[in-house]
């Protein structure tokens, strides 16, 4: 029975957190909801794959609402991303609007390319778009950040977030996430980028 009701509370509080992001106004009237709502489903979705999962702390004001957390390396994506592009410390820049404008791939190389680098070569930027697929605009604002600063950005829409949350209700699609990320970046490598383009960056690595 205890399990039971364990399990009625886990998808009551999917179904809730589900449900919470059609409401989240766009733009600044939603600016404190949506973070929160994305905060709230990563700490859901990426359970013993990312720890320490919390808001970015903003050394220059209150603007800033993005995300941070830790790479656990438990699973083939968070293994793929830690490997190949080294970044234990995982940001989501959240951005609670349709359309990406050209600062915010610009606030991804700032992030990337800090004094400490302990944020790697990889960021997922969470956007309100309703559609699934890049524009051609943010493929290519995507291929200049790899292919002149070797920065890997993934874009993630909330509406994809939300299908992975309702995807955890059945324990047979537990791992939807994981397999839904892994294909994205492989999209990504397979039609956004020329792979004879990709630096090899063990060859290239100063000694």
């Amino acid at each position: 029975q205890d399990k039971n009701a364990l399990g009625d509370i886990r998808l009551k509080r999917l179904g809730s957190t589900i449900g919470e992001l059609p409401n989240i106004p766009l733009g600044h009237e939603g600016s404190e909801e949506f973070p929160s709502w994305v905060l709230k489903s990563i700490r859901i979705l990426f359970t013993g794959k990312l720890s320490n999962i919390q808001m970015k702390p903003n050394e220059g004001g209150i603007q800033r609402r993005d995300i941070v957390a830790t790479n656990l390396n438990t699973s083939s994506f968070w293994s793929r991303i830690l490997t190949d592009f080294q970044s234990r410390q995982i940001i989501f820049e959240v951005k609670n609007y349709e359309v990406l404008k050209p600062e915010d791939f610009q606030q991804v190389l700032s992030y990337s390319t800090g004094e400490s680098g302990e944020y790697g070569r990889f960021i997922i930027v969470v956007s309100r778009n309703p559609n699934e697929s890049q524009s051609s605009v943010e493929i290519g604002r995507i291929n200049s950040l790899w292919f002149e600063h070797q920065r890997r950005v993934m874009i993630l829409p909330a509406p994809v977030i939300a299908r992975c949350l309702s995807k955890m209700r059945s324990q047979r699609k537990f791992d939807y996430t994981d397999d839904y990320l892994s294909k994205t970046m492989d999209t990504y490598a397979r039609s956004y980028l020329d792979l004879k383009q990709e630096p090899n960056f063990r060859k290239n690595k100063k000694k």
